[in-house]
């Protein structure tokens, strides 16, 4: 039997989900605040591994698209890890609103089995 490459080799993946609209968190804009749980359907959070970079995030203040900006040079940057905060250079204001799209990932390892991973080794000695 024919043992294919892919067969043996771990293979990790990222799978795009469909975009999801984050809750509105206007309701705490203060000017001051600058933390924010990112949440969608009433409630549900995000871990790190669906919202793993800034580039999954399309984000609105006050009717202006908002710069990703993991170097802290404008817009807003992530952080947590069981639960994802986005967190604005600059304190959104009173009064602004908000508006979130989330491209959630959901990532995938394949393992290859023990006796695939013998097999594989057993080929390779024989040369």
């Amino acid at each position: 039997m024919a043992i294919k490459l892919s067969d043996i080799i771990g293979v990790s993946t990222t799978v795009p989900d469909s975009p999801v609209i984050l809750d509105d968190i206007s309701a705490s804009f203060n000017g001051v605040k600058t933390a924010f749980t990112l949440t969608t359907n009433n409630g549900t959070t995000f871990s790190s591994v669906e919202l793993d970079t800034e580039a999954r995030l399309i984000v609105s203040v006050g009717g202006i698209v908002q710069q990703p900006s993991p170097g802290l040079s404008g817009g807003f940057y992530l952080s947590g890890s069981s639960v994802r905060l986005i967190n604005f250079v600059e304190a959104p204001l009173l009064g602004q609103t908000f508006f979130g799209i989330a491209l959630k990932s959901t990532n995938t390892a394949v393992t290859p089995l023990a006796s695939q991973e013998t097999a594989i080794a057993y080929s390779i000695a024989l040369g």
